[in-house]
């Protein structure tokens, strides 16, 4: 007789359930995961993105299984035949299993694998468990781009949503700058973009250098290819531009490659912004898309960000433990930090970015020396003011000095500093008298010629 001993009794085994729990987090945290995922979906296209609390559940697609079967059909590629109208569960449970067997045969590996059995449990119209199969298909997929992005990927490694912002946020600077329309997307634009007249067009207004022997409308591929190149070579003699997008991409530029499009103006854009040139090499983009300045302020007064996908554990959807650390950014005295219309002004002025950043985080150390107030009140009040470009603390002090004295002779100045405590004190005094020049000179076009660099 065989020996049964080291078999376990039925007794002693304990049932595994088919289901799972789920650990949310507080509301705050809890709508901004749903932002992103709404985000994500528009970006895909989707048809619906939110549930309606108007609709019965089995006839909203956010929770009978017709826009998660959407969504795997557009990650993947390809049509799910999915019921666009079901009438009961069993046909809401068909569409989710039909979803999930599709993405378990694709072996995510960002992708939660005990959602696969929960066809049974989505069926039911839970929204709280359709927005977590929808933040683990994020996860999962927030890379794959459509196919008019498609061409995006060599040049850029953003996900979706970051790839659709910075398109977004580059179409905005263009109208901005007066060189384009408003346009639905970059697509749009390429037709122009590919005469190199655009591209020569944003150099020139940006460098503030005009360029000789545009052609508006080339005859030619090669009268386009002239207005390309001659808009790289002023950009490879500037200095804080960034250089991977300007050396050997000529032609590229003449095929509407949007990556490439993309890329470059966003080196164009944080340039433009006084952001200092991207270092080349394999964390170029490390530091995300760019949006602009005023962006960058209002971030970094909100909450701190998402988690990143690639941080995401798939082990569990456990949304408390995924916004670990997610908690307001610390604030010192509000009065000491530049509002964003200050800002916006000191910007509109030339005012180098990372000096405005600084002061936002309190740090004066680029403004000591005097050098930048000196420039700026001269422009502002049209007196020319000697500056005395040494590196030491008495030559800081002098020059705060004169362009304090230039600022007294306006009638409606208020005397509230000195040099001393602009030199030695804190952000305070400098957010302060940024303040007084933007009440003073409020309509001034002036604005300070582009630094090659910051001490």
């Amino acid at each position: 007789m065989k020996d049964l001993s080291f078999c376990t009794s039925k007794s002693s085994i304990k049932p595994r359930s088919a289901s799972f729990s789920l650990d949310w987090a507080p509301p705050s945290v809890t709508e901004g995961l749903k932002c992103t995922v709404v985000q994500w979906l528009q970006a895909l296209d989707c048809s619906r993105i939110e549930p309606d609390s108007i609709l019965c559940w089995l006839n909203d697609p956010f929770r009978n299984g017709v826009l998660v079967t959407e969504v795997v059909g557009a990650v993947l590629g390809k049509e799910l035949p999915f019921d666009p109208e079901p009438r009961d569960i069993v046909a809401i449970q068909r569409n989710y299993s039909l979803a999930l067997t599709a993405v378990q045969h694709n072996k995510p590996c960002a992708f939660n694998s005990q959602l696969y059995s929960q066809a049974s449990a989505l069926a039911q119209g839970r929204e709280d468990l359709n927005w977590a199969l929808l933040w683990s298909l994020y996860n999962a997929y927030c890379q794959v781009l459509p196919t008019h992005l498609a061409s995006v990927r060599p040049d850029l490694p953003y996900d979706l949503v970051s790839t659709v912002r910075l398109e977004a946020a580059l179409i905005a600077w263009l109208c901005s700058l007066g060189v384009s329309q408003s346009c639905p997307n970059l697509t749009a634009l390429l037709p122009i973009w590919t005469t190199g007249f655009l591209l020569a067009r944003t150099v020139s207004l940006v460098c503030r250098t005009p360029i000789e022997g545009i052609f508006e409308e080339p005859k030619s591929e090669g009268g386009a290819l002239s207005n390309v190149r001659k808009a790289l070579d002023l950009l490879k003699q500037t200095p804080c531009m960034s250089q991977k997008f300007l050396w050997g991409r000529e032609r590229d530029v003449l095929k509407g490659n949007l990556g490439l499009a993309l890329g470059l103006l966003e080196d164009l854009y944080r340039f433009c912004d006084g952001q200092p040139a991207r270092k080349p090499g394999p964390n170029y983009h490390s530091d995300g898309p760019y949006l602009g300045l005023l962006h960058s302020l209002q971030a970094s007064c909100a909450a701190s960000p998402l988690p990143s996908p690639q941080h995401w554990k798939s082990c569990k959807v456990n949304l408390t433990a995924a916004c670990v650390g997610l908690v307001p950014a610390k604030h010192t005295n509000p009065s000491q930090q530049p509002s964003l219309p200050l800002a916006q002004w000191l910007l509109e002025k030339g005012v180098p970015a990372q000096v405005v950043l600084d002061l936002k985080h309190g740090c004066v150390d680029r403004l000591r020396d005097g050098v930048l107030l000196c420039d700026l009140v001269a422009g502002l009040t049209r007196k020319s003011l000697g500056v005395v470009r040494m590196q030491s603390a008495a030559a800081g002090v002098q020059n705060l000095r004169r362009a304090l004295t230039s600022l007294q002779q306006q009638p409606s100045f208020p005397l509230e500093c000195s040099e001393f405590s602009l030199a030695e004190g804190g952000n305070q005094a400098w957010v302060r008298l940024f303040g007084q020049l933007r009440r003073l000179f409020p309509h001034s076009q002036f604005r300070l010629r582009k630094q090659a660099s910051l001490t």
